[in-house]
């Protein structure tokens, strides 16, 4: 099985760097708070989830199992399958720094796998991380596709935190070794949106109302999908469109309407 680069669900908060540009829209009146919270939470946890698939993964994959990262920690694995631990102790220097558990019920590449990643005296670029990651490998859905879940539970850089569930569904490109050519559709794990809390205390949800379509081929990635954002003051949509390779993304709120380019 190929490499699936776990960072991709980052791309979903990829329109709050439109909002904080743009200047001559009424739009950027909106409080982009809730959003930039979601980014610093996605951002630690896809770099520390990036950095746990390319450790996991077998150097021999198909020959696509190269590791791309330098270990940079120390690791000690007890007990196996299905009560698998694996624990990397990265010091007190770099980006990286503390202790990351890895409890994993089957190899990481298996059908029906699942692995939690929990965090002691956690920090990433100096920030306190914690919280739980779950990734499970769905295996392959009625019509043969890869499907995958993350979730993050309580996860928390700083005073950020984030409680989020996806689906990731590769839809085309699972047959040939380079992921260049894949195509990925993300959904909601579940009824209950993703939940939020800014380092201000103030609390926000965000929910994929139509499945974000990830493009590999496309230099934009995002080409199709929409989001909601719903603050204490706020509520707007992001829509990428329907499955064009372009830049441009659409944001309503109320009787307000933009087009972005990212």
């Amino acid at each position: 099985m190929k490499k699936i680069k776990l960072m991709l669900t980052l791309a979903i908060f990829s329109f709050i760097a439109i909002m904080n540009t743009s200047c001559d829209q009424d739009l950027t009146n909106i409080e982009t708070k809730p959003a930039e919270s979601a980014v610093q939470v996605m951002k630690a946890f896809s770099d520390i989830i990036l950095l746990v698939d390319d450790g996991l993964l077998p150097d021999t994959s198909e020959g696509s199992g190269m590791r791309i990262m330098e270990k940079i920690y120390e690791e000690t694995i007890t007990g196996d399958y299905p009560n698998k631990l694996i624990t990397w102790d990265f010091g007190d220097m770099g980006d990286y720094q503390g202790v990351i558990f890895i409890l994993l019920s089957d190899e990481y590449t298996n059908p029906n796998a699942v692995a939690n990643v929990t965090f002691e005296n956690f920090l990433y670029k100096g920030k306190p991380v914690d919280g739980m990651v779950t990734f499970e490998n769905l295996g392959r859905n009625p019509e043969d596709m890869d499907e995958y879940s993350f979730e993050l539970i309580s996860a928390k850089v700083g005073s950020n935190e984030l409680t989020a569930g996806w689906k990731l569904q590769r839809t085309s490109g699972g047959e040939s070794p380079d992921q260049a050519d894949d195509i990925f559709t993300i959904t909601q794990l579940g009824q209950m949106p993703a939940e939020g809390v800014t380092e201000e205390g103030d609390m926000f949800t965000l929910e994929i109302k139509e499945g974000l379509v990830l493009d590999l081929t496309c230099e934009f990635i995002i080409v199709k999908g929409i989001f909601e954002l719903i603050t204490s003051s706020d509520n707007f949509k992001a829509d990428f469109g329907d499955g064009d390779c372009n830049n441009m993304v659409t944001v309503t709120s109320g009787s307000l309407r933009a087009d972005f380019y990212f």
